[in-house]
Formats: structure tokens, C-alpha cells, sequence
């Protein structure tokens, strides 16, 4: 699996920052040899419009906060993190079970043919559940297994494994994405700031307030590559 590359600043985050921005010029690598020493520094450069492509989507990988993502504009590339959040595809295969957070389990765990351990339930994560996603676990609905869930609850299961792993630290939190699944259960939409409804997905055009037509799935999406 490759990450987006990326340099750190002063503090240690991984932002874009106005010093990584040259006029229209897309996400690359650039290598420059110092005359002194010629030693090789790798610098990520992004273009001013990071959130969204010119076919107008999204770039996976780097983004912001739930609360920070529908005001954001492009003359604020500053606040743009790019994480290392993996996708549903590869937290449902069985060779990257190892990989899901201490603690939950894709699979049950069995001794001698009987279970010890049962695989970890969505209702046991995600909370209120009805229906099939009682019961349902969390292997379950991110492999859409049966027509499990839909798009929001799979999404967030996968922005859920990335969040307990550490891989969207700064941008999403395990309470935030509890919190999302909860809200939108409740009232059919997730506010991630006051007035800002987003609901399963958006139509709404890509423009400078609204990079990237964001509803729940479109702005989990920006947290993987």
C-alpha cells in the first residue's frame, strides 16, 4: 500500500502548507540535490485546488476536520493534512485482518473448533442499530456481505478502523466517527458545524465553499486513499 507523501513543518504535522503551493502545478514529488552536502530532500508539491481535481473529484488522502471541511476554501490550503486512512477494500481481506485494531475482531476466534471470541458487532461500535445492523458485525457491513448497511454505515466502519489505528490522527477521531453514525441514525444527516447538514451524499456542485460536494461518504472518502 503507498501513502501520500508528504514533509513536515516546524510542528511536526503533515500539512500543506502556502510554502508547498506552486500556481497550478498538481501533487508530485520534487527531489533537489543540495549543492553542499548532496544529499536528496523529498518535498510533495499541491496545487491551490488540493480538495478537488479538475474533473471535480476529490483527493483521496488529504483533507481536514469534519467541522473545518464544509467552510473550507482553497485560500486555506494551510489546514489540509494528508493522512494515511486505508480503504473498505483493504480492511475486508482476509490478509490484512491482522492489521484491525487491538481488540476487534473481523472474524470470530476459535479454540479446539469452538468460539472464544465472537467477531466484533456494529451494534457493539455504533450505537442506535435496528434492523440487520443488530446483528450484523463489522466485517460484515464493510464487505456489504448480504446487503448489510448501505454507504454511510461502510464507510464509517472503514473510518472507524482507520481512526482506532491511528491513520487519521488530528483529522477524525473514534468519538467523531461514533458521533456522525449516531446523528445521522437519529435525525437522517450529520452536522459537522452548526447550520451544515450533510446528509448520505451531496449533489451539490464542487466549487470554492464547497470543494468537494461533500456529504458523509464523500468527505469519508477524503480521509483514505
Amino acid at each position: 500500500m503507498t501513502f501520500p507523501t508528504d514533509s513536515r513543518d516546524d510542528t511536526g504535522s503533515s500539512t500543506l502548507s502556502d510554502a508547498r503551493l506552486a500556481g497550478g502545478m498538481s501533487r508530485r514529488k520534487v527531489l533537489k540535490l543540495s549543492a553542499a552536502g548532496g544529499a536528496i530532500t523529498i518535498m510533495s508539491v499541491a496545487s491551490r485546488s488540493v480538495f478537488a481535481s479538475t474533473n471535480g473529484a476529490c483527493i483521496k488522502g488529504c483533507t481536514t476536520t469534519p467541522s473545518a471541511f464544509g467552510s473550507i476554501n482553497l485560500s486555506r490550503p494551510d489546514r489540509v493534512v494528508c493522512v494515511s486512512g486505508l480503504s473498505p477494500g483493504y480492511w475486508k481481506q482476509k490478509q490484512h485482518f491482522s492489521s484491525w485494531p487491538a481488540g476487534y475482531y473481523p472474524e470470530a476466534v476459535l479454540q479446539n473448533g469452538q468460539v472464544t471470541i465472537p467477531a466484533t458487532k456494529f451494534s457493539s461500535v455504533f450505537s442506535p442499530t435496528s434492523g440487520v445492523l443488530a446483528t450484523a458485525t463489522l466485517l460484515e457491513v464493510i464487505s456489504a456481505e448480504a446487503h448489510v448497511g448501505d454507504a454511510v454505515s461502510r464507510s464509517l466502519v472503514c473510518a472507524f478502523l482507520n481512526a482506532a489505528t491511528g491513520r487519521t490522527a488530528g483529522i477524525l477521531t473514534v468519538s467523531q466517527v461514533k458521533n456522525m453514525w449516531t446523528e445521522y441514525a437519529n435525525n437522517g444527516y450529520f452536522e459537522p458545524t452548526a447550520g451544515i447538514k450533510w446528509y448520505a451524499n451531496s449533489t451539490m456542485p464542487v466549487n470554492m465553499s464547497n470543494p468537494c460536494g461533500a456529504g458523509i461518504v464523500g468527505y469519508l472518502e477524503t480521509t483514505w486513499t
